[in-house]
């Protein structure tokens, strides 16, 4: 066979290989994505968190107070407008009032900040 004979044999197989490829990289209707992604397509499908997924989150682990703002002889309503409520409250024999957090144990007497440790500081 020569060289004319061949060509219209190539001519179909390519066309049959280019449909091949062209029909098994379509997608369906249902399979197509409604919105355009953002970023690179990883190949996983595009997973949107839920409206109400950031009220479920834990409150934050970082400390959002700075204990140098504490000073001796502040109420306890001067501490309070800086630091949230405490974890827990007591009350030791010697009427002196302890605010737990996870992070300081705040002390007062007589409704007067009097001291104060920073358990996350290492001495």
């Amino acid at each position: 066979m020569n060289r004319d004979t061949l060509s219209p044999v190539k001519h179909i197989i390519l066309t049959a290989i280019a449909l091949t490829l062209l029909l098994a990289g379509c997608a369906t209707d249902s399979e197509r994505p409604t919105a355009a992604p953002s970023g690179p397509d990883t190949g996983f499908p595009l997973v949107r968190p839920s409206a109400n997924a950031l009220a479920e989150l834990p409150p934050p682990s970082v400390k959002l107070v700075d204990l140098r703002k504490l000073r001796v002889g502040m109420t306890t309503a001067e501490v309070l407008e800086i630091f949230p409520g405490p974890v827990e409250t007591k009350i030791s024999p010697r009427d002196t009032t302890v605010w737990q957090y996870r992070f300081a144990e705040l002390y007062f007497r007589d409704g007067l900040l009097f001291n104060w440790f920073n358990l996350e500081e290492e001495y």
